[in-house]
């Protein structure tokens, strides 16, 4: 836009000053400063703007003088050489063995028999360098170099070693050995006698990249000046000569990369010359012309040559009139304050002409003032309404050119409503978030605009709410505003389904599996993918296996394919141990999806449970997988994980390691090569190199919780058990609150008896959850250790601090006891819950049976048990407990009335209720009801699932014994009554 280009000087000169106050005011390093031109489409300001003050003095350092700076390794040091030896033949029959398979392409069986000729000989340097070949052909980088250095120690003057070590350090990015390696071989080529053309090209092209990448550009373009410019290579073929010739064939891109880095160094007229070389000698690259012509047109720029920038566009455009890449460069040159009245016509008439294409909309919008730049835009989109190219250069380079910062508020509340609407049209989430910054402050501008945003109708109003949430959650201690807005999304909208899908996801993870549930409760999660899967997730954490598969079979009728629930699926049928379903599953989803590292990941997790039914089978499932990874994705993280699972099985920790550092210097922020490497560390029982490594990554990011939960499973492995309780400490203090995160924090708490923690997180976690739950937890951590009276104590002061609650924390407390045996204490807990509320029912029905039970105070338990009847008299527990307390009273009458109600009542099944009805029955003279009643019972037991039930112990042979009597026309054992009451004989029973 042209105010922008008028504008471009002041508003560096601004941003200068500001810099300079802040360097002044401490910890901030002068950047370099931007060129006075903007850039034309296609470049990138960190290759072709100009440096300035330090980085400049830098990158011009000549060559000679980088290389003069660097000191030799040891392995390069003569002094430190130790004579080789002549290898055993046991030793040349494993390097022979290794040659072969490498040389067959079986790389991973040349390694074992490799290592084994180096151990053998291990100062044997042709030995040390093909390990050195075979391992870089794997990708163990880092293994590589270390023969290959290996074999230089033992053979200063091995050239192909040096050769090989010298592309090895540049592709992992060390320079320093990079360079010292680079001034070796040039010295041995200096000092010998026979020339080595192949040896001279590889040596400046790889110095000279490695140079471009520590920022020594004009060392670079030194070095690559031979590289350009070789002498002639022996007509034999060799490996040197052919990296080399291989080499020479990338000559264009590397005189562009010249003429980019002279650009850098703010010299355009080499640069211009550069490129101009490489279009006289391009022979390969197809439309080198047009993808060369915005380095030109900047050249020319830089040089304050416009004539000729736009002569050279011009020409381009007579023979491409429609190119859309020609035309933006139209537009760049206005926006560069070079254009002119010819190009503004063509660029007008390319726009009608296309058909009011969007790149020719925002080429126009470039050459146009801004105020008509604007208008034709929003004309666009409003025609053209999907039109996310336009809409995007309309937020980014129109409505907040200028940055957040500088942004009026109207323009930033139109870029989200462009964004909204385009959501609304596509329900596409992810492009149309592409212009949102990463900086968080910047964020919460747009969050904040978010919150307070006026939208044209419901459904977008649940979209903003919904980009509130997605913008909030990655954000630090956000969380739970994210939650809020999604909240806020579906009450706004309920029909709006991804902020369902998203927040029951949110849900699932923190295992708040019910409040998940009902929050799709009224939405069919058969409409999208995203709802379904949540459907089936819930299902799957509740272990209903069968449910869960019959939902993903309807989503899979309705038509809703999706990676992530076919790896659901492949998830459930590898729990149920339908291990082949799961394996076929997988491996049809893998070959539509042959780089999806998931379905790799849930492939070798089955094999692995595989293992413990048939290890042999799994195992070799297991490594085909590994290699058909490798093959497919090499260089994955998932590939090259199991590869040193692999290494670590055959007890090659070093070389696992290897792999695992060579990954994490790839990929320094993936928590799945942090896991690995910590699950080997631990294997190795390395303690403090975890530690160490834990440490380090956390103090770059110590609220990382997925840093956090991995060292967590580091220190329960290890046994660490004090950084085991803070980190999980830690973790859940940073978790948003909810019923699940206090259950886990009480239970490290106590565990750690910081009882005072453990009050005051009750206390601020009053609103979502009752205190009888922490505190049972904890009183059954301390009951379970055998610490009656500090839980106890727990109760007591529980009830104190939470006087409302302590009816249910005494009763929990009374649960807790009698589940564990403690018969007495558990009597005293209820009598702590009836003082604390004498209509608590269970309390009363409870300590009334126990009372029973124990053959005490049967009218006060018939008290109790009458009061706890009259709060709920269709509850049949309570009614069983009524009827029995009048059987041990010897009122036999009262006793099968309310146990013939207790019997009929939805849960009467009971295989107890029967029996008590039926001794009571039969002490009621009712012989014939009683043997239907035990009957009945005896059924009830042996089609039902109650094991485990401690008041079933030998019911059904007590059963049996008493139909058996009966039948037999004997006396049957029924159970006795309270000594207190007069106990009348048996009636006999009926012929």
């Amino acid at each position: 836009m042209r105010r922008q280009a008028a504008q471009h000087t002041t508003y560096r000169g601004i941003a200068r000053v500001m810099a300079l106050i802040l360097i002044f005011l401490g910890g901030l390093t002068l950047p370099a400063e931007a060129d006075d031109h903007p850039l034309p489409p296609g470049l990138k300001a960190r290759e072709v703007n100009p440096l300035r003050g330090e980085d400049l003095e830098k990158a011009l350092t000549p060559l000679e003088q980088v290389l003069a700076s660097i000191e030799d390794p040891g392995f390069l040091n003569p002094d430190q050489h130790a004579d080789a030896r002549d290898p055993s033949r046991s030793a040349q029959r494993a390097y022979v063995a290794g040659r072969e398979a490498f040389l067959d392409g079986r790389s991973f069986d040349a390694i074992p028999r490799l290592i084994t000729a180096t151990r053998l000989a291990p100062r044997e340097p042709a030995f040390n360098e093909l390990l050195a070949k075979v391992y870089a052909a794997t990708g163990s980088s880092v293994a590589a170099q270390r023969y290959a250095r290996q074999a230089i120690a033992s053979e200063p003057d091995r050239r192909s070693a040096l050769l090989l070590l010298l592309r090895l350090s540049a592709d992992t990015n060390d320079h320093q050995q990079t360079l010292a390696v680079a001034r070796r071989i040039e010295q041995l080529l200096d000092a010998s006698d026979s020339p080595d053309p192949a040896a001279r090209i590889i040596r400046s092209r790889v110095l000279g990249q490695s140079l471009i990448k520590q920022e020594y550009l004009a060392a670079a373009i030194e070095a690559l000046d031979l590289y350009l410019n070789p002498p002639d290579l022996p007509g034999r073929n060799g490996a040197d000569t052919n990296i080399a010739r291989t080499l020479l064939a990338q000559s264009v891109p590397t005189r562009i990369a010249i003429g980019n880095m002279h650009l850098k160094l703010d010299q355009p007229a080499a640069a211009r010359e550069a490129y101009e070389r490489a279009l006289g000698e391009n022979t390969r690259i197809h439309n080198l012309e047009n993808r060369l012509l915005p380095n030109l047109i900047l050249a020319d720029l830089r040089l304050e040559d416009p004539r000729t920038a736009r002569d050279r566009l011009i020409d381009r455009l007579n023979q491409h009139p429609d190119d859309e890449q020609l035309i933006k460069l139209a537009g760049y040159l206005f926006s560069a304050g070079a254009g002119d009245d010819l190009l503004l016509d063509r660029l007008r008439k390319a726009y009608e002409r296309s058909g009011q294409s969007d790149t020719m909309a925002i080429a126009l919008a470039e050459a146009l003032p801004d105020d008509e730049a604007r208008r034709l835009l929003m004309e666009h989109i409003a025609a053209h309404p999907n039109a996310r190219t336009v809409i995007a250069y309309t937020i980014t380079q129109v409505l907040l050119a200028q940055g957040m910062d500088k942004a009026d508020s109207n323009d930033i509340d139109r870029a989200l409503e462009l964004t909204i609407d385009l959501v609304d049209r596509t329900s596409d989430l992810r492009e149309p978030l592409a212009w949102v910054p990463e900086a968080q402050r910047e964020r919460l501008v747009i969050t904040d605009r978010l919150a307070t945003l006026t939208t044209r109708n419901t459904r977008q109003q649940a979209i903003a709410h919904h980009l509130r949430g997605l913008l909030l959650a990655p954000m630090p201690g956000r969380l739970p505003e994210a939650d809020t807005a999604w909240q806020a999304a579906i009450e706004t909208d309920p029909t709006y389904a991804p902020a369902r899908a998203t927040r029951a996801g949110i849900l699932i993870t923190r295992g708040e599996l019910d409040e998940a549930e009902r929050l799709l409760a009224d939405v069919d999660p058969l409409t999208t993918p995203g709802l379904a899967a949540r459907a089936a997730q819930i299902r799957m954490a509740r272990q209903q296996y069968a449910s869960a598969l019959n939902l993903l079979d309807r989503a899979e009728e309705s038509g809703l394919a999706d990676t992530e629930l076919d790896l659901i699926r492949g998830q459930i049928l590898i729990r149920t141990d339908r291990v082949e379903e799961a394996e076929t599953l997988l491996l049809r989803a893998l070959e539509q999806e042959p780089e999806s590292e998931q379905l790799y990941r849930a492939l070798f997790t089955l094999y692995e449970k595989q293992r413990q039914t048939d290890a042999k089978t799994a195992n070799t499932k297991w490594i085909n997988l590994m290699r058909q990874i490798l093959k497919a994705m090499p260089t994955s993280v998932t590939a090259r994980i199991k590869l040193a699972q692999w290494h670590a099985t055959r007890r090659q920790s070093e070389r696992a390691e290897i792999i695992l550092e060579d990954l994490l210097i790839q990929h320094p922020d993936n928590h799945l090569v942090f896991r690995a490497m910590l699950d080997l560390l631990a294997q190795q029982k390395k303690l403090e190199q975890g530690n160490e490594r834990i440490d380090l990554r956390l103090a770059g990011a110590p609220d990382d919780t997925q840093t956090l939960k991995e060292a967590l499973r580091f220190y329960q492995r290890t046994g660490q058990q004090d950084r085991y309780a803070a980190t999980a400490e830690q973790i859940l203090v940073l978790s948003p609150p909810s019923a699940q995160r206090t259950m886990e924090l009480s239970r490290l708490y106590i565990q750690t008896d910081q009882q005072d923690k453990l009050d005051g997180l009750v206390a601020d976690a009053i609103e979502f959850i009752e205190p009888h739950r922490p505190y049972g937890l904890a009183m059954h951590i301390l009951i379970g250790t055998d610490r009656l009276d500090d839980a106890e104590q727990t109760a007591r002061r529980a009830a104190s601090l939470f006087p409302d609650h302590a009816d249910a924390i005494h009763y929990q407390h009374y649960l807790i006891l009698w589940t564990n045996g403690h018969e007495e204490p558990s009597m005293a807990a209820l009598e702590r819950t009836l003082q604390a509320n004498p209509d608590h029912a269970p309390a009363a029905n409870s300590l009334g049976y126990a009372l029973v039970l124990r053959h005490e105070q049967i009218d006060r338990a018939i008290d109790l048990i009458e009061r706890a009847v009259q709060q709920d008299p269709n509850n049949g527990s309570y009614l069983d407990s009524l009827g029995w307390a009048y059987y041990k009273a010897g009122r036999f009458g009262l006793a099968t009335a309310w146990l013939g109600r207790a019997v009929a009542q939805p849960d009467g099944e009971y295989p107890l209720l029967h029996e008590h009805l039926g001794d009571a029955l039969y002490r009621a003279n009712r012989a014939d009801q009683a043997r239907r009643a035990w009957q009945t019972a005896l059924d009830n037991f042996r089609a039902g699932s109650w094991s485990g039930d401690p008041e079933l112990d030998n019911i059904e042979q007590r059963l049996t014994d008493k139909i058996e009597a009966v039948d037999r026309g004997e006396t049957p054992e029924v159970a006795p009554i309270a000594e207190q009451h007069s106990d009348p004989a048996l009636p006999a029973p009926t012929p």
